[in-house]
Parts: structure tokens; sequence; C-alpha cells
């Protein structure tokens, strides 16, 4: 098995010259507990979260007759894996042999010198990049507020549709009869 990185549709591309001798991916469910009166807790299923993968490896900087790429050096992959990371690019992450090709955001990147050979130990954390999907909609005449305009100066309630005024009835005081005065 080999391990791809690229960028920009494969203008950019490294084989990592070290394979890890394993990698998980991480593949989260955002599922909800919740806690109720008469059940206690309940569980609701979510969508899937966004994967992720850590490598941990290492990039030689000598050759290696283990090695499946001598393209670059040690400084070198740390130099470029910097630059796509400062530079906010998706990486693709392709390993042969598996179905693994995806498309990633780089999370983490801990490298340096370990055992006084020169080679760069690293920990790259990847997370997964979906792209965001929007839909479009057009604004209809139909579909805009309006505003009556006898209602802006007076500061008079807007009446809604559906309610009716409701007639207040005063109540009749009766007079008493005056008492005539002989």
């Amino acid at each position: 098995m080999d391990i791809f990185l690229s960028v920009n549709n494969r203008a950019e591309i490294i084989q990592l010259p070290i394979v890890p001798s394993e990698f998980k991916i991480k593949s989260p469910v955002n599922n909800e507990t919740f806690t109720t009166i008469n059940q206690g807790d309940i569980k609701l299923f979510g969508e899937s979260g966004l994967k992720a993968i850590v490598i941990d490896a290492f990039f030689p900087s000598k050759d290696y007759p283990f090695a499946r790429s001598n393209q670059y050096k040690g400084w070198e992959y740390v130099k470029i894996i910097e630059s796509w990371k400062e530079r906010k690019l998706r990486v693709r992450l392709v390993a042969t042999g598996t179905p693994i090709n995806m498309v990633f955001a780089i999370d983490d990147f801990v490298f340096g010198p370990q055992d006084g050979s020169g080679d760069i130990y690293y920990s790259l954390s990847l997370e997964e990049f979906k792209d965001i999907k929007l839909q479009k909609k057009a604004i209809t005449p139909e579909s805009k507020p309006t505003i009556k305009k006898s209602n802006l100066n007076t500061g008079s309630p807007v009446k809604k549709k559906g309610t009716k005024k409701k007639a207040v009835k005063k109540k009749a005081v009766r007079k008493k009869p005056e008492k005539k005065v002989k």
C-alpha cells in the first residue's frame, strides 16, 4: 500500500516515503441523547459526522531501502505540507489497494527531529472536508413582505388578517328620576 497526498487536482503530489504501520479512520455519527421524565434517557439518530485520520510516521533525511519514495528529504516534506496548511488548501488522500480516496483539511501538523538520525518524525491530523451546498432561491414579487403606508406614520397597529375588532358595549347608566320640589 502507498499513500499519496495531493492538492489542486493533483497539481502538487507527494507520496509518503514511509507508510505508517497502522492508521484508522474515525467515522463518527452525531447521535443525541435526551433525558425524559417517563422513559429516562433516549437516543435519537443523527447525521454522519466528519471522518478523521491521524498519520504518524517520519520523513527520512537520507535514502533508506524500505522507503517508498525518495522524491524529497526530511524538511522538504515539512515545507510542502506547511505551505498547503498556510494556503488553506484541501488535501486529497489516496491509499492504494484500499477504497480510501477522500478530501481532507489539515487540522494539525506536529513535526520535529527525534533520535539524532536527522529524520523528521511527524503526526498529521486530517479531518474530512465537505463542500457547502446551498440552495438558490429566487425572490418573487409574491414572496416580498409588504408594508401598508397608511400605518407607517400613524402609529396605529397593522390589522392582522382573520381578526375582527370586537365591539365594546358601554353600560347604560340610568339616571335616577329627579324629585319635584314643591
